[in-house]
């Protein structure tokens, strides 16, 4: 009995030894995984989000110019439109004086 009793305890304190080894591996492992995240931390607080700030910043400007580009086409493509009624105006007078003209002969 005293050799089963022995067995047993061998095998906790082998159990208890690798207990101790895979806490202190997980303590390793945490800690660099700490160091990991405070790294990725700075690579997004000190890179990315200016990156981010800057490209929101350039897409307001562009929205602006795209607004303003907007606008202007607007008010040209009213100007064609009525610059093209004008002319269909125009063509039909002129088409009505050569007809009167014609006349005349």
């Amino acid at each position: 009995m005293s050799d089963k009793i022995d067995q047993v305890f061998d095998l906790l304190e082998k159990v208890y030894t690798e207990l101790q080894d895979t806490k202190a591996e997980l303590k390793d492992t945490r800690k660099e995984l700490k160091n990991d995240i405070h790294k990725i931390e700075l690579v997004i607080e000190n890179e990315i989000k200016p990156d981010i700030k800057t490209l929101y910043e350039l897409q307001i400007q562009t929205n602006k110019k795209l607004e303003e580009h907007d606008r202007r086409f607007d008010t040209l493509e009213t100007k064609v439109d009525a610059l093209s009624a004008k002319t269909l105006r125009h063509s039909y007078d002129i088409g009505a004086l050569k007809r009167r003209e014609d006349r005349k002969i």
